[in-house]
């Protein structure tokens, strides 16, 4: 009796779950709107950018300088990261701890970066802040204090981090494949143990004042706050700011042939590889259709080259693809961690993925599926303070229109299967690929040499 009543029981329960419901079909992204931005040129020639974004009274201020690694030609390599660290660690008038207390009390913190081709110095704070908050990036930016103690104490910090990381399989095989590309280029290079070793305060106050500058800043804040108010401000604490050396865009000239470089690791259970050739940069009206062709290829976690080798193949975990697009140059880059085993056949997989999307056109519904992805992340990566100044300041490097971002949404929807095959087949030139291996020797010589004369045939 008691068995009888559970299977009652059981198949009742059964009956009345909820049937699982298929989610309903997401709307069609929008195309990105933002209020109109505020532009001030100062007499000194510093530019701002002002714009009111989000209902929250909190604001993101970031004092951009067009200048860092390409602008290293004469210096010790990573000297100008290392300045950019040193900023923020303290004035001629206040010490590191008195700058994070002050950022604290305004309901934030500041930071200092060094980039490639842009450096930041940043701050988040509450509304009723911003003069205060830009006083004290002004104070930041021109009266650096770049105490010897500082100095020496960062340098043991970056010998021990490069100490940690330089043997690292994926830091060995990105630094070996930005050497390919770039060349003797300082953006080809890294800095070793030993270029940080020589640092000295002297080379520190010779980067910064050649290279950091009024003519050379932009300034952008974004957030809930009176734009009239912060532009004074901005006026009256950076119109007296030394104008300094006009912008070097120094612009590289990648490497376009065909290379491979093996580096040893014996023993090695994987092989990191980095595959890749130069592509045309953002500016480049092919550049929607290359990125959504690089989306499906490799640059999604549903893309080809990642359900062929780690969901069908299982010879990789998390493989990637990306175009690196910097001012006037770009590169494709495929990454991916495989078993040693298996380095030779995940080459042929990625190279059979590439000539596949080259020769065929992609069905409608696989294009859908990657546009409306690609449109989620563009709405995603605007629905920050820190997002929508990102974009504000891509725009600005890269000298686009604004309709880049107003049109952005509806542009990723124009572009056909056709379109997508055609990027593959322009711009992924299999004759042009540079190819960086970490691995076992051993192992992999004899799989790679296929890839060393010419590449395999599927």
């Amino acid at each position: 009796m008691i068995k009888l009543l559970c299977a009652i029981l059981l198949v009742s329960a059964v009956q009345v779950l909820p049937q699982k419901e298929t989610p309903p079909k997401g709307s069609t992204p929008k195309d990105f709107k933002l209020a109109e931005p505020v532009k001030i040129t100062l007499d000194n020639g510093m530019q701002a950018t002002l714009v009111n974004y989000g209902a929250i009274p909190k604001v993101t201020i970031r004092l951009t300088l067009r200048t860092g690694t390409t602008n290293e030609n004469g210096y010790s390599t990573g000297i100008a990261g290392f300045t950019f660290d040193l900023l923020d660690e303290g004035t001629k008038t206040m010490t590191a701890s008195q700058l994070a207390d002050n950022a604290a009390r305004m309901g934030g913190q500041v930071s200092s970066s060094g980039g490639n081709e842009l450096s930041n110095i940043t701050i988040d704070v509450l509304a009723d802040y911003v003069d205060e908050a830009l006083k004290m990036i002004a104070d930041v930016v021109m009266n650096p204090a770049f105490n010897e103690s500082d100095i020496e104490r960062l340098k043991k910090d970056y010998i021990r981090n490069i100490s940690i990381n330089e043997n690292v399989p994926q830091n060995i095989a990105d630094r070996e494949f930005r050497k390919l590309m770039y060349g003797d280029h300082p953006l080809g290079k890294e800095a070793t143990q030993d270029d940080v070793a020589k640092y000295t305060r002297a080379e520190v106050e010779k980067f910064y004042k050649e290279n950091i500058g009024a003519l050379r800043a932009h300034i952008y804040i974004s957030g809930n706050y009176d734009i009239k108010k912060a532009g004074e401000s901005v006026k009256k604490y950076f119109n007296g700011w030394a104008k300094g050396n006009p912008v070097v865009k120094n612009i590289p000239k990648l490497n376009n042939k065909k290379e491979l470089v093996v580096v040893e690791r014996a023993g090695a259970p994987q092989s990191t590889i980095n595959l890749g050739c130069p592509v045309v940069d953002i500016s480049n009206p092919d550049y929607m259709k290359l990125s959504l062709m690089n989306t499906m290829l490799g640059g999604s976690f549903g893309s080809r080259i990642t359900s062929n080798i780690r969901e069908d193949k299982g010879y990789t975990y998390s493989p990637g693809s990306s175009v690196i697009s910097r001012y006037r140059t770009a590169f494709w880059l495929m990454e991916a961690d495989v078993t040693t085993s298996a380095t030779g056949p995940s080459l042929t997989e990625i190279y059979y993925e590439i000539r596949r999307l080259q020769n065929e056109n992609p069905s409608e519904s696989e294009l859908d599926g990657i546009k409306n992805y690609s449109a989620g992340i563009f709405v995603l990566q605007n629905s920050t303070r820190q997002g929508v100044i990102n974009q504000l300041a891509n725009l600005d490097l890269h000298e686009l229109p604004s309709s880049y971002l107003t049109d952005y949404v509806k542009n990723i929807y124009a572009v056909t299967p056709a379109d997508i095959s055609s990027a593959a087949k322009k711009y992924i030139d299999l004759k042009k690929m540079s190819l960086v291996v970490v691995g076992d020797k051993s192992v992999i010589t004899e799989q790679l040499k296929a890839f060393d004369t010419d590449f395999p045939k599927n």
